[in-house]
């Protein structure tokens, strides 16, 4: 009987620390800060937790290849009696930059658990074509998002 009430106590207590230090939910904007003309690149929004209803932002003049490329990871461990869990959602965008200038990116918003997260608005600057880059490459975008 005292081994049912000690696994049921630890179970408790395991699942209350877990939910007490999860992190707030975020969303997280990750993208070049500077792109050429005709160049091909993605915008990645990140959020810690799973949510419901993302609104994508305006990417003003630049045009929308494809997206929102939707993943979502999950990982659960156990060390030493202490539980953790995380959720990880990306959305990503492939975009291409047509014009010279700079470019204001909105904010992007989810849902999680009823509340309304929204990423910060950024600015991408294109830079005219210096002929360093190849829009034929077969290799995908022309650029990766920065951290």
């Amino acid at each position: 009987m005292k081994t049912i009430f000690r696994l049921v106590l630890f179970i408790v207590c395991a699942v209350s620390m877990t939910m007490w230090a999860q992190d707030d939910p975020t969303l997280k904007a990750s993208a070049p800060k500077q792109v050429m003309v005709g160049e091909r690149f993605q915008v990645v929004f990140e959020a810690n937790a799973e949510g419901k209803n993302f609104q994508a932002p305006s990417f003003g003049n630049l045009t929308l290849l494809g997206g929102p490329f939707t993943s979502t990871s999950s990982s659960f461990s156990m060390v030493n009696g202490s539980m953790s869990h995380s959720v990880k959602c990306t959305y990503t965008f492939a975009l291409q930059a047509n014009h010279e200038g700079t470019v204001h990116v909105g904010a992007a918003s989810l849902t999680v658990k009823g509340d309304k997260i929204s990423s910060h608005p950024f600015d991408i600057q294109v830079v005219p074509d210096d002929g360093s880059y190849s829009n034929n490459s077969s290799s995908g975008y022309g650029g990766e998002p920065d951290s």
